[in-house]
């Protein structure tokens, strides 16, 4: 006598169906857990009671999945009414992308790495302040900005070992603060220049 034949199915096995929603879900978990570079498939795989195989049927290797999570949380980021002078539209708009990015630890780094969704309001609010064919390059400098010191709050004594600061979180709030000031200075400037 044999031993009982395994359930060839999730559904023969008394397990509900897997989805590419649930894949997503359980990816971004595990990256505000411990960051996104920190997972494996297989820990993904088994936080669904999955095989990694149901993973790639669902979703494919894991960079698809690291891109789907990248765009589940770029959908949280608040996007600033267009009233607002450029200026304040971005300082929000930055403002908000810290408080969103710091809960997914390596986040920020791919998007400083890989770029920035771009918001085409954000470029059209540059376009109307006057940066016309500069605007999506001005658009672009201030969003790696800010991610490349919000990616610097992932790294253990990150602004310690590259600033001297300690490593509070307010240190960090302030720095992050004062390269997006500087940052927008800088652009004020360049604004003045083609006006002039």
């Amino acid at each position: 006598m044999g031993l009982p034949e395994r359930p060839r199915s999730r559904n023969g096995a008394g397990l509900p169906a897997v989805t590419a929603e649930q894949i997503v879900d359980a990816a971004v978990g595990l990256t505000a857990e411990s960051g996104l570079g920190n997972w494996t498939l297989r820990q993904l795989a088994a936080r669904i009671e999955a095989s990694p195989a149901v993973v790639y049927h669902h979703v494919g290797d894991r960079e698809a999945v690291v891109c789907l999570v990248l765009e589940r949380v770029v959908r949280e980021l608040a996007v600033p009414p267009e009233t607002l002078p450029w200026r304040k539209w971005f300082e929000r708009l930055l403002a908000d992308h810290r408080v969103v990015l710091r809960k997914y630890p390596g986040v920020a780094y791919r998007l400083a790495m890989h770029g920035a969704p771009v918001v085409d309001l954000g470029v059209r609010l540059l376009q109307e302040a006057g940066f016309d064919s500069e605007s999506v390059l001005a658009y672009n400098v201030l969003l790696t900005t800010a991610c490349h010191y919000i990616a610097m709050e992932d790294t253990p004594g990150g602004y310690r070992e590259s600033t001297g600061l300690v490593a509070a979180s307010e240190k960090q709030a302030e720095l992050f603060q004062y390269a997006v000031q500087r940052c927008l200075d800088g652009l004020e400037c360049r604004l003045n220049e083609r006006k002039a």
